[in-house]
């Protein structure tokens, strides 16, 4: 029987593209042994629904990628990029095999027992090389900076509800344009932002700030005065825009709506800190220094300071109103705002208006790079000058008065100020050298802060680690004493640009010294020395003079130089306001960077004569009184820090006159000494007798900032000595003894503060923790 032909089966036409196989199949088709059809994901695996996988190299390829991982020429680069790690780190580690072995074993999550080499290199190898699978696809995410208008922008950070709705969008709108849907015609056009609207319309009247702007040439004179003096080597508001902007509030008034206040409250604030600085116009003398002349004996004292109480009072009326706007003008009011309540309140007001504005750059994410053309050149820089302007400002007020960060500084990526674009702004002459070399300083001044901060918790073998970080750190800082203006009082500078740019270029001086006071004041008191009378010190000095070789100096004197260096520039501080108090120039009553260094200055040297039972700087002190007394006529909270430092100071000068252990320079001189301490103290009597019962009957404020200096006993503090020698080359083991630390590391309290009169370190003597009441002891008390 013959078998029947087979059916013939009818097969599947497929497309030409169909039938193409793959060049390369997936993971699952290939496990399989499926003929993959390609595209990601394929075809096959789209209709299983399973996971369509395509790994960069099969399994033996990613054996033999993995050898040469292992080659000499890859372990020597490791090698050689964990030693410049090490090196960076740690300074002072030899890198030979038994210290790194040491080292390495004394780490707690050090486990012999464990198989460290191959997992190490399948740790690098995976980092290294990550598959396109691992990434989790988030790259895309970016903050997100829209133009609005001239002044304003819309910001959202990476991760936040509103770039997440926004992607969701654009993948909606992809989708709706691929398919054939249509597009709905009716459909409520969705906002980009929302914005809260103007308050009430009436709750500030444009014609209640217009009406106290003053005659156009007495507000042409003040903005001049403004640009002058004021702004220094900031930048808080474009010259030739206030100028047309004031026209414009004089001219068209009628016009003018609630929109435009904060407009109106940036010029009027520019005319206000400009009343504070007005004095150094006047060519009489007594003038500029604050003091009455026959000539203006109509005029009530410090009129022009009522004048700009006025303008302030009235912007103050319309902070809601900036808020609500969030622009911009927005920013730069509140800049202005806390420019003119520096003097004021540093670290009360001027701290608060400042962070205002840091809030208000940050909704207009100024704070950010923008990639995309949203702004022309011009707006990009101006934003970029009024935004570190701002940082600056507002961390140098937390740093310097102990006020938390409103923003870390690894949120910003925002460029730097061009100093080569001056011509890109249509008349501009600000230079931005000043401004840069200010945003290096801040930087440096939060970078030592950090450090300073950590040897309040760090265990004490590593408090050395520390120190010599802050001395690799503190060669990258520039030492402004090493040269000197000797032309701050030179008639030459009577010049009115001169004396501008010169007053700018001593700031940004001041600046310096302030940060170097700042690193080294914490050290000063803290420093340990042991007593003259003390038995061990002798039998030290008797077996020195037995044995007269050389020996190598104490390990404390190789940390000397954060005490030298902080005296020096305190000393240089004053040399340049006294410079500008006798010259034609003339000190400002209300700049933060004269009266701030000046003040750090004369505390610097207070504490130091006290450490050091000396009367070294005796005529410094003097000279930086008078400076500060001149400078304190602005505000209660500045009269009331010179009563502090004159309070201190007295209380020196008594010390130095009666301790019978001062040494021989002060009893060469003692008889000049105790007169001019004799004048000084009465001269400070006549004018404060009224308000020292308060305070002396009391424990002596430190500081107006609240900072919680403490009371207790004064430590000697020996003679700074020249710096620069070898460091140190143990390993990191090594334990050291404590007397071998420069400074007692228990005086950085838990609180982060330094108690300003701490226990000696030896018990012989009198009780140190009474002298405190000695010193105020000689302090007269008229009404008691």
């Amino acid at each position: 029987m013959e078998l029947e032909n087979p059916r013939p089966t009818k097969k599947r036409q497929l497309a030409a593209g169909e039938r193409q196989r793959a060049v390369r199949a997936c993971d699952e088709c290939r496990r399989l042994k499926e003929k993959c059809e390609g595209g990601m994901p394929c075809k096959r695996c789209r209709h299983l629904r399973r996971t369509c996988e395509f790994n960069n190299a099969s399994a033996p390829t990613a054996k033999r990628a993995q050898e040469p991982m292992t080659s000499s020429k890859d372990l020597k680069e490791r090698v050689k990029y964990m030693e410049a790690i090490l090196h960076h780190h740690l300074p002072q580690l030899p890198l030979d095999i038994d210290t790194l072995r040491r080292t390495c074993e004394s780490l707690p999550t050090w486990s012999p027992g464990s198989d460290r080499h191959s997992t190490s290199g399948l740790a690098v190898e995976n980092t290294a090389h990550p598959s396109a699978a691992d990434s989790p696809g988030i790259e895309d995410e970016k903050c997100t900076v829209e133009y609005v208008d001239d002044t304003t922008a819309h910001y959202s950070g990476e991760f936040s509800h509103w770039n997440f709705s926004m992607h969701i969008k654009r993948n909606i709108d992809e989708l709706i344009a691929k398919s054939s849907v249509q597009t709905l015609e009716e459909v409520k056009r969705v906002p980009d932002f929302f914005r809260v609207p103007e308050p009430d319309p009436g709750s500030t009247s444009i014609a209640d700030i217009i009406a106290l702007i003053p005659p156009r040439p007495v507000a042409t004179f003040l903005v001049n005065v403004f640009f002058r003096h004021a702004t220094s080597f900031y930048y808080c508001v474009d010259k030739h825009w206030v100028k047309e902007t004031l026209e414009d509030l004089q001219t068209n008034s009628a016009r003018l709506r609630s929109k435009h206040v904060p407009a109106a409250c940036v010029v009027l604030m520019v005319l206000a800190v400009s009343t504070q600085y007005v004095h150094l116009e006047t060519s009489n003398s007594n003038g500029r220094r604050g003091r009455r002349s026959s000539a203006d004996s109509d005029a009530p004292a410090n009129w022009e300071l009522d004048v700009g109480s006025t303008f302030y009072r009235q912007v103050a009326k319309s902070i809601s109103e900036l808020i609500h706007a969030g622009s911009l003008l927005s920013v730069q009011a509140f800049l202005l705002l806390g420019f003119y309540s520096l003097p004021l309140d540093a670290s009360g007001l001027g701290y608060i208006y400042l962070n205002l504005a840091v809030k208000a750059a940050i909704q207009n994410g100024m704070h950010r790079r923008i990639s995309r053309g949203a702004f022309d050149a011009r707006s990009k820089e101006i934003r970029r000058r009024i935004w570190w302007t701002v940082y600056c400002m507002e961390r140098k007020i937390g740093i310097y008065h102990g006020r938390p960060a409103s923003i870390s500084r690894s949120d910003i990526d925002c460029d730097l100020p061009s100093s080569s674009t001056p011509n890109s702004i249509d008349g501009d002459t600000f230079d931005a050298t000043g401004l840069l070399e200010s945003i290096d300083l801040t930087c440096q001044a939060e970078a030592f802060l950090h450090q300073i901060s950590q040897l309040r918790t760090c265990p004490r073998q590593e408090a050395w680690l520390i120190m010599d970080r802050l001395k690799q750190m503190k060669t990258k800082l520039p030492r402004p004493w090493a040269f000197r203006y000797r032309d701050i009082s030179s008639p030459l500078m009577g010049d009115r640009i001169e004396v501008s740019e010169s007053r700018a270029r001593l700031h940004a001086h001041l600046e310096c010294c302030l940060l170097h006071m700042f690193i080294g004041r914490p050290f000063i008191l803290a420093h340990r020395q042991v007593r003259k009378e003390d038995p061990k010190d002798d039998s030290d000095a008797e077996h020195s003079e037995a044995k007269p070789e050389a020996t190598p100096a104490p390990p404390h004197m190789r940390w000397n130089f954060l005490v030298e260096d902080c005296i020096a520039a305190a000393n240089e501080v004053i040399n340049i306001c006294h410079g500008m108090q006798i010259g034609s120039m003339g000190l400002s009553k209300a700049s933060y960077a004269e009266y701030s260094a000046c003040r750090a200055s004369l505390l610097v040297l207070i504490a130091y004569s006290i450490c050091r039972r000396s009367n070294e700087f005796s005529s410094n002190l003097q000279k930086g009184l008078n400076a500060i007394r001149e400078m304190a006529s602005v505000g209660d909270s500045a009269r009331s820090e010179v009563l502090l430092l004159e309070t201190l100071e007295a209380a020196l000068n008594r010390l130095q006159a009666f301790d019978v252990d001062c040494d021989q320079s002060v009893s060469d001189t003692g008889e000049e000494i105790v007169q001019d301490g004799y004048e000084g103290l009465r001269d400070w009597y006549t004018k404060t007798a009224g308000a020292i019962r308060s305070r002396a009957s009391s424990s002596i404020p430190m500081a107006s900032d609240g900072s919680g200096i403490r009371t207790q006993g004064v430590p000697f503090c020996p003679q700074p000595a020249a710096h620069g020698m070898e460091m140190p080359t143990d390993g990191i083991l090594e334990s050291r003894p404590v007397d071998e630390y420069p400074f007692n590391l228990d005086l950085f309290n838990m609180d982060g503060n330094i108690a300003f009169f701490t226990s000696g370190v030896n018990n012989s003597g009198n009780v140190e923790s009474e002298l405190f009441e000695n010193l105020l002891n000689g302090v007269p008390r008229h009404s008691l």
